[in-house]
């Protein structure tokens, strides 16, 4: 790879972690000055022009300065971007997602014989060499799958609350939606409460374990929700995922009031005076989780019978300009185009563009049901004869409402 190639990647790399820390993308100038003043927070002075010209949210040619890339990098726990760039290339899971990496480095296939072996002093010793702040997607994907699918699961997650890396990596940034037997509900219940005492990850516990069992069972332990309900929360302070999670599960608890349509177009309108405040990235997700808990109500076709709400939608939907990279772009794309209008013009569906090991039944459910809408037979029987079943074991059916 040539000198200027390398550098480009290495940026590339820079820049999608810092995003990732920041916890939004770096869309528009609101974004970079949203970066700036979190800079500044680590005593990093840099103006959200400098910023907008590193994420092309403004034209610019030239390449930044070693400088910017070095209190940028400091950011994220380096002395300078070259150690960023020789630290990020030596990643013990580079070798994922690169085949022609060469083995002489050894870390990766250390950390993965160990794993098979379920020599979990190794997998530690190998995990505290690791800095959890680069590289936040490929590695925590590799982590989780391989938690997922080992014979001793309950060792190996022990094992992982040991080390800093195991809690961020596994608890943090894996995230096992598809929960299969409830391990990780369980994990969450025996293991992280212990660790993690913030209020953002007691939303994320509370809300992911109440939320799963109203969608696969349709129990609400309504005492846990009005606990929680009534502690005192500054939206501002949360991470988008977390205000998604919170907002879907009052949704779903809504349902159980005496006028729940009343109640959930309350409860919109909050949602809607906080949108604004985010990338269009992070407003799909916020939008996807209410809109599978409206659909799981049977209420979603009512609220979006409401011009105004329906606009707001569709508005976040365009904006996605084609893109569909997470399950919220996936959920926010199925929604519209079941209920577009025939005056409407939507570009086809797509399907995800990333691999996601911890989403697997939603995005399978999700698809299906989208490709529904347009295809003919013999696909249509072919889908219509394993979507309900398989929507229904997985906590999905939510899907099937939006066909009707």
């Amino acid at each position: 790879m040539g000198t200027d190639a390398g550098l480009d990647k290495n940026i590339q790399k820079l820049k999608k972690n810092l995003e990732f820390k920041l916890g939004f993308a770096v869309l528009t100038y609101h974004d970079c000055k949203k970066a700036s003043a979190r800079l500044k927070l680590d005593k990093i002075s840099l103006s959200p022009l400098t910023i907008g010209r590193l994420f092309s949210v403004f034209k610019d040619t030239k390449r930044p300065y070693n400088s910017t890339l070095d209190l940028l990098t400091r950011f994220l726990g380096y002395e300078s971007f070259s150690s960023f760039c020789i630290d990020t290339s030596d990643l013990v899971g580079t070798r994922l997602y690169n085949p022609s990496f060469e083995i002489v480095n050894g870390s990766f296939q250390a950390l993965e014989l160990a794993c098979q072996q379920a020599d979990w002093k190794m997998v530690k010793t190998i995990l505290e060499e690791i800095n959890p702040h680069k590289d936040d997607y490929e590695f925590p994907m590799f982590l989780g799958n391989i938690v997922r699918n080992h014979p001793e699961r309950n060792d190996f997650i022990k094992a992982l609350m040991d080390v800093e890396v195991g809690r961020v990596y596994f608890f943090e940034r894996f995230v096992d939606e598809d929960d299969p037997d409830g391990y990780f509900s369980h994990a969450l219940t025996s293991f992280c409460s212990n660790y993690r005492r913030d209020i953002g990850s007691q939303i994320f516990k509370v809300c992911f374990q109440l939320a799963k069992q109203i969608y696969q069972e349709n129990k609400f332990n309504v005492s846990e929700w009005r606990t929680f309900e009534q502690m005192g929360l500054n939206l501002k302070e949360l991470h988008f995922h977390q205000i998604s999670r919170w907002f879907e599960l009052k949704l779903l608890f809504a349902s159980r009031e005496i006028n729940p349509l009343q109640k959930t177009q309350k409860i919109i309108a909050e949602l809607f005076e906080i949108l604004p405040h985010y990338s269009n990235g992070d407003q799909c997700w916020i939008l996807a989780r209410p809109l599978k808990a409206l659909a799981h109500m049977g209420l979603l076709n009512e609220v979006l019978s409401v011009s105004e709400i329906k606009e707001r939608v569709f508005n976040v939907f365009i904006a996605m300009d084609g893109r569909v990279s997470s399950i919220g772009d996936l959920i926010v794309q199925f929604v519209c185009h079941a209920y577009v209008d025939t005056q409407q013009t939507v570009s086809n569906p797509k399907s995800i563009s990333a691999s996601h090991f911890n989403e697997t039944f939603s995005r399978i459910a999700i698809e299906s049901a989208t490709s529904l809408l347009y295809v003919q037979e013999p696909t249509r029987n072919r889908i219509e004869k394993n979507l309900k079943p398989f929507a229904q074991k997985t906590g999905n059916s939510w899907v099937l409402n939006v066909l009707k």
